[in-house]
C-alpha cells in the first residue's frame, strides 16, 4: 500500500518539531491518513536529479553517519566525487554542509530483477575528527551509493514534472483531477532563489488545472518506489491526486 508524506522540521533542525491529529499535539509521533476507495489515485515520487559516473559502496555506517566508502573515510570520498564544491572547506574544522550538499545529494542505489532505482541522501555534516559524513536517512554497510547532482532550475521544475507523472501513472488528465496533496522538501525550497519560489503553485497548476491542492514542505520525505515498496528519502517531491473517475 503506497503512503506519501513528509517529516515534520522546524527553522533552526534543533528538535522543535511536532506533529499533530485529532486536536492533539505530539513531539515524537505519526500522522496518518487512510484514504479507501474505488476511484482513481495518481500518484509521483520522485528527486528529480541527474546522476553523476561516481558511485561506490558504504564499508562502514552506523544509524545515519556514513565513515567509510570503498574502505575510505566518506568525507574525503564525497569531495573527490564533488570537486570540493561542497565540503573542502569542512574537512579540517568539520561542520554543517546542507546548503552546498543540496545541489550535490548522494543515493542510494536500489535494485531489482529487471531495474535500479535511486533513493536521495541529503548530507548534513562532517566530523573533522574521522571525516564521516552525517545525512539524514538511515544507512547499512554494503549499500551502494552514487552522488547526484543538480540547480535550483532543475528543483523548481520538478513543481510541474511530479504532478504531470502523477497524472501518467492512471493516464488521467487534469480535466479528471478533483484535488491534489503536493509535499516538497523544504531543503530543496530554500535552495530556490526567494524571488523564483511564487513559481511553484504556479507550475503545479499548469500540471493539474484549476482543482485545488494543498502543500506541504517537509524534512525528509515518505513515498513508495514502484516494486521496491515504501521508503524514507531526503530533497524529494511528490504528488497525490484525487479523481472521481473509477
Amino acid at each position: 500500500m503506497p503512503v506519501l508524506g513528509g517529516s515534520a522540521g522546524d527553522n533552526y533542525i534543533t528538535g522543535e518539531w511536532r506533529q499533530f491529529a485529532n486536536g492533539d499535539v505530539y513531539s515524537n509521533g505519526i500522522s496518518l491518513c487512510a484514504i479507501y476507495t474505488d476511484l482513481k489515485v495518481g500518484w509521483a515520487y520522485e528527486a528529480g536529479y541527474l546522476r553523476s559516473e561516481n558511485r561506490g559502496t558504504i564499508t562502514r555506517a552506523e544509524g545515519r553517519i556514513i565513515y567509510e566508502i570503498d574502505n575510505r573515510p566518506a568525507a574525503e570520498v564525497y569531495n573527490e566525487w564533488t570537486g570540493g564544491a561542497v565540503v573542502a572547506d569542512k574537512l579540517a574544522t568539520g561542520g554543517s554542509v546542507l546548503s552546498k550538499a543540496t545541489f550535490y545529494p548522494l543515493a542510494k542505489v536500489i535494485k531489482n530483477e529487471e531495474k535500479e532505482y535511486t533513493l536521495s541522501i541529503h548530507p548534513l555534516s562532517i566530523n573533522a575528527s574521522d571525516h564521516s559524513l552525517e545525512v539524514f536517512v538511515n544507512v547499512e554497510e554494503g549499500d551502494e551509493v552514487l552522488l547526484m547532482h543538480g540547480d535550483w532550475e532543475l528543483l523548481l521544475n520538478r513543481a510541474l514534472t511530479t504532478p504531470t507523472k502523477a497524472l501518467e501513472s492512471e493516464s488521467l488528465s487534469k480535466e479528471d483531477v478533483s484535488f491534489g496533496v503536493y509535499t516538497y522538501c523544504a531543503g530543496t525550497m530554500l535552495a530556490i532563489p526567494e524571488a523564483e519560489r511564487a513559481k511553484m503553485p504556479i507550475l503545479v497548476k499548469t500540471a493539474i488545472g484549476d482543482a485545488p491542492f494543498i502543500g506541504t514542505f517537509a524534512f525528509g520525505e515518505q513515498g513508495h518506489i514502484r516494486d521496491i515498496g515504501n521508503v524514507h528519502g531526503n530533497l524529494v517531491n511528490s504528488m497525490i491526486i484525487f479523481t472521481e473517475k473509477a
